[in-house]
């Protein structure tokens, strides 16, 4: 019984080891493929119920009020607002 063991424990060990290695690689090839490129809106929609500032960047950010995360989704672009100084405005709609 022991010679048999033995004798699949090689080539088990080598299909497990190859089975890691193949699904890692494969993890590593999807993890560092580009997505889609976004498409950016030329235009401001005709019937959106909030304007854009004048010749500034606008941000606009749906936030769901009980949602755990909207303080700190809240905070990041407060951030990027107080860098981008006068070149971007942010409102707050309730």
């Amino acid at each position: 019984m022991k010679a048999i063991a033995t004798r699949w424990f090689g080539p088990l060990l080598g299909a497990w080891v190859t089975a890691i290695a193949a699904g890692s690689w494969m993890m590593a090839r999807y993890e560092f493929t580009p997505g889609d490129d976004g498409r950016v809106a030329q235009s401001w929609p005709s019937g959106a119920t909030i304007m854009p500032f004048d010749g500034r960047a606008s941000l606009v950010m749906a936030v769901h009020p009980r949602c755990p995360c909207t303080r700190a989704s809240i905070a990041e672009p407060t951030e990027l607002v107080a860098q981008a100084h006068k070149e971007m405005l942010a409102r707050r709609c309730a």
